[in-house]
């Protein structure tokens, strides 16, 4: 998500944004970000949930 957003390499969030600025495709649109409170499933073979809750608590 964070790549897609932000990453140089791939401009389409930015583009994405333009395009609404210019023609809302909304009637109303809000960029909020959410922290979320649990997961399903992998990803990648691994469930990134756990892993950050793990990080998290290290100190």
């Amino acid at each position: 998500m964070c790549h897609y957003a932000y990453g140089a390499g791939r401009p389409a969030h930015k583009e994405a944004v333009r395009e609404h600025e210019v023609k809302p495709f909304h009637h109303e649109a809000a960029f909020l970000r959410c922290r979320p409170y649990g997961a399903q499933g992998t990803l990648d073979g691994q469930e990134p949930m756990a892993a950050a809750a793990r990080a998290a608590q290290s100190p």
